[in-house]
């Protein structure tokens, strides 16, 4: 299987075509090979299904190199989905050979089992031409051990969206996508993948802010910008008014842009653009080739390599340096960002473990299989086990607070939404006078009264900006996250602890981060025309301001902020992000 083969790399094929993948698309859907009823097939004891917003299997965990059964449960599967079933006569072949292909892609995909190419060639829907299918597209590979066996690459994670708590309803009740990405550490175990490292699997966190973000805020950002002019709201007139830019900074398999192009595009009848940035050009494939998976346009989806870090640094010079008429040079693809701002929607997933920099001293059998050593920095530890997307600097908060530093400069005052989801240190003390801070700082700013001084930008009489910090009641403690980060290794939890003690983090919660502009429409008419940060839009930068509220989401016993089916949560955080919204339109609107 993959992991018994280190340093392989594995890839979706770069010569991939797009009618390739739209023919695996087909095949995936005539399999019936979603969400719902991946739920079915494992007997998933969803609470209230109809009522999420936004379901996946996150709690398969795929088959690791050290699980005890070598043989995929596939009779027990069969089985299973024969109970379940009561197909009519005249549907019987046809429902079973959709049982099969679909039990054949979710052995594959979503556990992570080998499966042997005769009974893929006789259960899959396509037969011989799709398992041939697969292996051009990279998916799957000949075990290099036994050839009879294909071992599959990626997995595909299957996600519903339903638009129960939108009011204005479109065409479709659920909204079915599937994302191509990596498998999740713990399976590739000592595998290496492309140059950069592995794309972060679909996790609790990226499931939910799907969950609770893109159907509410969506329909809010519409209903503000593009308000009917005869007080009747149509999907012609929302269609007709402009095109979305979205932007998606540490996109990973751009499971958050794709997911709210495809919102826009199905529940509201409304194109949107999507810019999707990493520092993994691995990533940015996948994000291509999900976007033709969906069948999204990918003339709607850019992809830029770039580091986000790099950028804070070049717009915070570029701001200084442009009003005195000296010229900086803009970094690439830094560049092109700035070129479709400003943006509607910001979307980030950072890396956010707070990385300790001690060296872990190892005396036992190297965990990994790898060169023995007895000494191994501990970032490298987690680097293996976690990948490139997880790491967040010694306070988990690097790529954080790159983010809301450039978001301003890159967010349209008028009408936006920067929403961010990731681990929050000590949110209940210091954390929401820091991410203030972040958004505010703006050193071009000479006027430390926030106001511009040319009448042809944005004037905020009120206050420009105003964020919502969710996280859970019961935060961890740094023994509970240093437990959980370490795992059984005794040495490696006290290496996390001092590390924690060091850095000041007592406590972590996951959470959300939801910054909203609603301002005056005071702009010229050129500036949607504008394709820099000329000095119109420094200034308007230069003035925002964050009034930021930190709300705590009660414990519920379906889960924790996280949890994607844990609708009472959702349905919390929907209305406190309604009420922030319509705050935020009124207070600017008086």
């Amino acid at each position: 299987r993959i992991a018994a083969f280190p340093h392989t790399t594995y890839s979706v094929s770069n010569q991939s075509s797009s009618k390739s993948i739209q023919a695996f698309a087909r095949i995936l859907r005539q399999s019936d090979f979603n969400a719902s009823s991946m739920h079915r097939l494992f007997g998933a004891p969803l609470v209230k299904e109809e009522q999420c917003t936004a379901t996946g299997p996150i709690y398969a965990r795929p088959v690791t190199s050290t699980y005890p059964s070598k043989d995929c449960p596939f009779t027990f599967l069969r089985k299973q989905q024969q109970q379940c079933s009561n197909p009519d006569d005249d549907d019987e072949e046809l429902l079973q050979q959709q049982d099969e292909s679909k039990k054949c892609l979710a052995a594959l995909f979503v556990l992570g089992f080998s499966l042997s190419r005769n009974d893929l060639v006789s259960s899959i829907i396509g037969s011989n031409e799709t398992v041939q299918l697969m292996e051009r597209l990279g998916l799957i590979r000949p075990c290099s051990i036994d050839p009879s066996l294909m071992v599959p690459c990626l997995s595909i994670f299957p996600l519903d969206i339903r638009n129960n708590n939108i009011e204005q309803k479109g065409n479709n009740e659920t909204l079915s996508l599937f994302f191509v990405t990596d498998w999740h550490p713990t399976v590739l175990s000592t595998t290496t993948v492309g140059k950069e490292g592995a794309v972060m699997y679909i996790g609790p966190d990226s499931l939910a802010l799907v969950a609770n973000w893109p159907l509410v805020v969506s329909k809010a950002l519409l209903s503000s910008n593009f308000p009917p002019a005869d007080n009747t709201s149509t999907d012609d007139t929302i269609a007709a008014t402009k095109t979305f830019k979205i932007l998606d900074l540490c996109c990973g398999s751009g499971i958050q842009a794709l997911s709210v192009v495809a919102i826009l595009k199905s529940f509201f009848s409304v194109e949107a653009k999507a810019t999707c940035v990493d520092i993994n050009q691995r990533a940015l494939q996948f994000t291509k080739f999900n976007a033709i998976l969906n069948d999204i346009d990918n003339n709607h989806v850019e992809t830029l390599v770039g580091d986000i870090n790099d950028w804070d640094e070049a717009i915070q010079k570029h701001t200084i340096l442009r009003p005195n008429g000296q010229k900086q040079t803009i970094p690439s693809p830094l560049d092109r960002v700035i070129e479709f701002a400003p943006y509607n929607i910001i979307l980030a997933n950072p890396p956010f473990i707070p990385v300790p920099t001690t060296t872990l001293v190892n005396n036992n059998t190297d965990m990994y299989n790898a060169e023995s050593s007895s000494k191994r920095s501990l970032s490298d530890v987690i680097s293996k086990r976690y990948g490139l997307f997880s790491m967040g600097g010694p306070t988990g908060e690097a790529v954080l607070e790159s983010i809301v530093r450039i978001a301003p400069y890159l967010s349209d005052p008028n009408t936006s939404v920067v929403a961010i989801v990731s681990e929050f240190m000590n949110p209940e003390s210091t954390l929401p006078e820091r991410i203030a801070g972040w958004w505010s700082f703006h050193p071009a700013s000479a006027n430390k009264n926030c106001r511009a001084n040319s009448t042809d930008v944005l004037q905020p009489d009120c206050t420009d900006s105003i964020g919502i910090l969710f996280t859970n009641q019961i935060p961890l403690s740094a023994y509970v996250y240093a437990s959980r980060r370490a795992g059984n290794d005794e040495q490696e939890r006290q290496q996390w602890e001092e590390h924690l003690q060091k850095t000041g983090i007592h406590v972590v919660s996951p959470g959300f981060l939801f910054i909203y502009r609603f301002g005056k429409n005071q702009y010229l008419a050129n500036n949607e025309k504008s394709r820099a940060l000329n000095k119109h839009h420094q200034e308007s930068a230069s003035c925002t301001r964050l009034e930021l509220h930190h709300v705590v989401v009660p414990k519920s016993s379906l889960g924790s902020v996280w949890t994607p089916h844990n609708y009472e949560t959702v349905d919390f955080a929907i209305q406190k992000s309604k009420e922030t919204i319509k705050r935020s339109i009124g207070s600017c609107n008086d």
